[in-house]
């Protein structure tokens, strides 16, 4: 998936959004602060469940067979995923088994590695522990690809545990835990993988490694280890497409577009804007060479780089991109939906958000609703990957309910969308919880449009003390949030008579702004110039 990998990352089996869709934004009047979210899309590791098992097996098996080619010609270069049984001969049964799995017979393949089978071989030493593990791998990827994950999991365990020192097996082990994201799990894998894969490795495995770590500490808001591995993987690979650009290309251009997402996090918009250009110019000329090889791509950087136009109001170059990026993948989803339907909801998520900006009422409706028709049909199947999209959409709709003034239908949106948010961050506190804290500011709006100030002045509270808590650990990404709470929690003190109070979270919002005009001056003029006029106001 060509994700969230990122917003689809396609080498591999189907598209597993990343959970990137940011709870930042400024909606540029009072009340709407932090109303929609933007989908961003990393490249993240190749996907094992979003795809219709006949697909995802013929696209996996293709990948195996073009590894195992490279493998022959004596390269060493791998610009994707490392493929078990690549590197040296396997043991026969892995062998047998491989050959099955590429022949299309899966059961007779799973057969060959059955537990019964590879655990007696294992203790008994009839294999290296690497030819071990490679039969557990392949065991974990089949089942995998029946949707078995609960013996893909023991699969994957069982392969690190057999094979300790052995790269190829722990970066596995942490994809498929990504896939499902299950972050600290990813994060383990990904971290032993690491300094294994620099003794042993090529250089392009161990920039994959870094890529891919690079993203669960992003997706974690461990924003500066996140930096800290994109930037080692661009470097690496900016190399090697010089000595290789046939080769190393496509892989430079999933680094800028990795880079360019945690620059527009960190507020860095003018970083994003010149990586994304590059990655741009990258996919469009690889496309000119390989006609429809790169167009899921193409894609996914004219949806970030839409997402970076609208957030500095630039609506028409945003629509521009949205438009270009959604014919594109519709185009793509009628030839195969299993793979890039989630990458047709993505852009209708933020395509109406750019029509709700524009007052295009029925547009925005129309994009949310379909948005979420895709993401409810997904998560059935797998709601570990789409459940937070649900609730992404939710949120938008909800927004464009308030707008619209169907305050029940908003509420009921936005008390959803915060249930699942809720939820998901008692799982995974590092990810979601900045989405907790957009969802109760958001029904904090809601609350006060009502007048019921108490239950407004709860939901904006509980949200600043989570940004305040966040912005500790990751001030560039979270202060801007900080200030947005305060700035909402002013109006509500004005509202109640409570001036002194109103001025003080006044001042504090100014002070935070005050801070990022300078490096985002078309996110963060207006804010500040909102917080100033209602400063004026009070009497300062």
């Amino acid at each position: 998936m060509h994700w969230i990998n990122a917003d689809a990352v396609r080498a591999g089996l189907g598209v597993l959004l990343a959970l990137v869709a940011s709870p930042h934004g400024w909606a540029g009047e009072p009340y709407r602060l932090q109303d929609n979210q933007l989908i961003d899309v990393h490249y993240r590791p190749e996907p094992t469940a979003t795809d219709s098992g006949q697909t995802a097996f013929a696209r996996e098996r293709e990948r195996i067979s073009n590894e195992r080619a490279r493998s022959r010609t004596d390269t060493g270069d791998r610009t994707r995923q490392p493929a078990a049984g690549t590197r040296v001969a396997a043991g026969a049964r892995y062998e047998e088994a491989l050959q099955l799995f590429l022949d299309g017979q899966l059961d007779a393949a799973l057969e060959r590695l059955s537990e019964d089978r590879l655990q007696p071989e294992a203790a008994a030493a009839k294999q290296t522990p690497e030819d071990s593990a490679r039969g557990w791998l392949l065991r974990g990827k089949i089942l995998a690809l029946r949707l078995d994950f609960a013996g893909a999991d023991r699969a994957y365990t069982e392969a690190v545990k057999v094979a300790p020192v052995f790269f190829e097996a722990w970066f596995q082990y942490g994809n498929f835990h990504h896939q499902r994201n299950r972050h600290r799990e990813a994060r383990l894998g990904y971290q032993r993988a690491l300094p294994l894969a620099r003794e042993d490795g090529t250089e392009a495995e161990v920039a994959q490694i870094l890529n891919n770590l690079g993203v669960v500490h992003s997706e974690e808001n461990r924003k500066a280890a996140a930096r800290r591995a994109h930037e080692e993987a661009l470097r690496i690979r900016r190399a090697l497409a010089q000595q290789d650009p046939e080769s190393y290309l496509p892989a430079l251009a999933e680094s800028l577009t990795n880079l360019g997402v945690l620059h527009r996090a960190e507020n860095r918009q003018a970083d994003a804007r010149r990586v994304y250009e590059e990655a741009l110019r990258i996919r469009r000329e690889l496309e000119h060479e390989n006609p429809g090889d790169y167009l899921p791509d193409i894609a996914i950087t004219l949806n970030n780089l839409g997402n970076l136009h609208r957030q500095e109001n630039r609506h028409a170059h945003a629509r521009r991109a949205y438009e270009e990026a959604l014919r594109i993948r519709r185009e793509l989803a009628e030839k195969n939906p299993d793979l890039y339907l989630p990458d047709v909801a993505v852009t209708l998520n933020n395509m109406g958000t750019l029509d709700r900006d524009e007052s295009h009422w029925t547009g925005a409706r129309e994009g949310y609703e379909e948005a979420l028709r895709i993401y409810r049909t997904l998560e059935q199947k797998n709601p570990e990957a789409f459940r937070a999209f649900v609730a992404i959409t939710l949120n938008n709709l909800g927004a464009l309910h308030r707008d619209d003034n169907r305050q029940a239908d908003a509420r009921q949106a936005y008390e959803e969308a915060l249930r699942i948010y809720r939820a998901l961050a008692q799982m995974n506190s590092d990810v979601f919880l900045p989405y907790v804290a957009m969802a109760l500011n958001n029904l904090g709006v809601l609350h006060q449009d009502e007048i019921r100030l108490a239950d407004a002045r709860q939901s904006y509270e509980d949200a600043l003390r989570i940004r305040r808590t966040l912005a500790q650990k990751n001030p560039a990404t979270y202060l801007p949030d900080v200030a947005l709470s305060l700035y909402n929690l002013g109006l509500l003190h004005r509202a109640a008579n409570r001036m002194v109070d109103a001025r003080s979270a006044f001042e504090e919002a100014r002070n935070i702004f005050s801070r990022f005009v300078a490096r985002a001056p078309a996110t963060y003029e207006s804010p500040l110039r909102t917080v100033e006029k209602n400063l004026a106001e009070l009497g300062e």
